[in-house]
């Protein structure tokens, strides 16, 4: 890898880092708890069932979480996020902490 591209890959990392940030201090406390667990790759029936939560409220929390996300990215609100962009977005971050 050269300087260059180790330059570019850390502000990026940086970048990825701030906006997750931004998410985690604009979130709640439980949304954060929904957050955890989709970043540790669970799906949303498994996140209701640990949390003792309904699935719908889950899919709640997770459309709040999406929608501080589509901010912190500067996303158009008609892209289509899902769950998944949480786990792949938030596990680097909570495994880089």
């Amino acid at each position: 890898m050269t300087v260059t591209s180790q330059i570019s890959f850390r502000k990026a990392t940086e970048e990825e880092y701030l906006r997750c940030e931004q998410v985690l201090g604009q979130a709640k406390k439980r949304w954060l708890d929904v957050l955890y667990l989709f970043a540790a790759g669970l799906h949303p029936q498994e996140v209701a069932d640990r949390l003792r939560l309904s699935r719908k409220t889950v899919d709640t929390y997770n459309t709040h979480l999406l929608e501080l996300c589509r901010s912190a990215w500067d996303m158009r609100p008609d892209k289509y996020l899902d769950y998944h962009f949480l786990c792949e977005k938030f596990a680097k971050h909570f495994n880089s902490m």
